[in-house]
């Protein structure tokens, strides 16, 4: 895992098949402000980060346990959605990519979480 530093301000997450967030990609700003019906998912958004909090405390399969397992964190289930993946792109280029997969004891193992600086793309 990565050692605990400063990433910058975070401006766009992606996620996918995470409890209610089949697929999402969101821009963000300094300053946002989540609003919505209840149950349209903004906890299960919030939720993200304190699942990332514990991957990057070590601690993600007491907080799976302590969460009712694997299949509770899987949109629609275990059936529909075999992979959880989060990408948090930063103002300083960062880019964390986490791919979590469930484990045979219901919870979950890291396929992958890599830290990368984004490049762009040149344009001709």
């Amino acid at each position: 895992m990565f050692e605990k530093e400063a990433a910058g301000i975070l401006t766009n997450i992606k996620i996918e098949g995470f409890k209610s967030i089949k697929q999402m990609d969101l821009s963000l700003n300094s300053l946002n402000i989540i609003i919505g019906q209840n149950g349209a998912g903004k906890s299960n958004f919030i939720g993200i980060f304190k699942l990332l909090n514990n991957i990057i405390n070590k601690d993600l399969q007491s907080f799976m346990a302590e969460n009712g397992g694997a299949e509770r964190f899987l949109c629609f289930g275990s059936k529909t959605t075999k992979t959880i993946s989060i990408s948090a792109v930063f103002d300083t280029k960062d880019i964390y990519d986490v791919i979590l997969k469930q484990a045979k004891n219901a919870l979950f193992h890291i396929c992958r979480f890599m830290k990368q600086k984004h490049c762009g793309l040149a344009t001709l």
